[in-house]
């Protein structure tokens, strides 16, 4: 079904503005038991750097898919992986939320899994996972549920690698954990790349970022 989509046969999309697909995902996203199907986009007009990337949300009816919803800040640009080249790793809909997944960086590398559900006609942020660590270092990882509030920000060690040497030395000062709910976050999926707030942990005053 994938395969068989076609930009041309997508009633409400124009055709001529997008050059490829990145990827695709099918499920239900409304709860009405019926699949929608989300796509990641190519377009032909280019941001600052490399492609710009645009996500499309469509419905079904009658065996024809119609366009539904367009965001233009869900998805990074072709370069903003740094080295590690295109960071957009992927998408995914399970338990009725969009899936979107990112990574890059170089000897430090970072990595995201942000999820977004539908309340009444609007997607928002759901859940939030990111790690920053490099081989034989410190590692972060936040876990954030923005519908509940429930955040666990994590500090420790990132295994050695071969030839990477010993990071004994760090053990006596990690791993650092907290875990508290700070509530009433809402990022709309159409603004998501342009927002990222700051929060600092009210213990040991950890500075959490949602974007790397």
């Amino acid at each position: 079904m994938t395969q068989e989509l076609k930009f041309a046969e997508i009633v409400g999309l124009d055709s001529s503005r997008y050059i490829s697909s990145l990827n695709s995902a099918f499920g239900d996203l409304d709860g009405d038991g019926i699949a929608e199907c989300a796509l990641a986009l190519s377009a032909l007009d280019t941001a600052d750097f490399g492609f710009k990337r645009v996500l499309v949300v469509l419905k079904q009816k009658d065996s024809v898919w119609y366009l539904w919803k367009t965001f233009k800040s869900a998805i990074l640009s072709s370069e903003d992986g740094g080295v590690m080249g295109d960071p957009f790793q992927g998408l995914d809909i399970e338990n009725n939320k969009i899936f979107i997944s990112h990574s890059g960086g170089s000897n430090w590398r970072w990595s995201f899994v942000d999820s977004y559900a539908l309340v009444d006609t609007t997607f928002f942020l759901a859940t939030h996972f990111s790690y920053w660590g490099s081989f034989c270092d410190e590692k972060i990882e936040i876990d954030f549920d923005l519908f509940s509030g429930q955040i666990l920000y994590s500090i420790d060690l990132e295994e050695c690698g071969e030839g990477f040497g010993d990071n004994s030395h760090l053990l006596d000062s990690l791993p650092k954990t907290e875990s508290f709910i700070y509530k009433n976050v809402k990022i709309g999926l159409q603004n998501r790349l342009d927002t990222n707030i700051r929060i600092i942990s009210p213990v040991n005053g950890f500075e959490i970022g949602l974007l790397p």
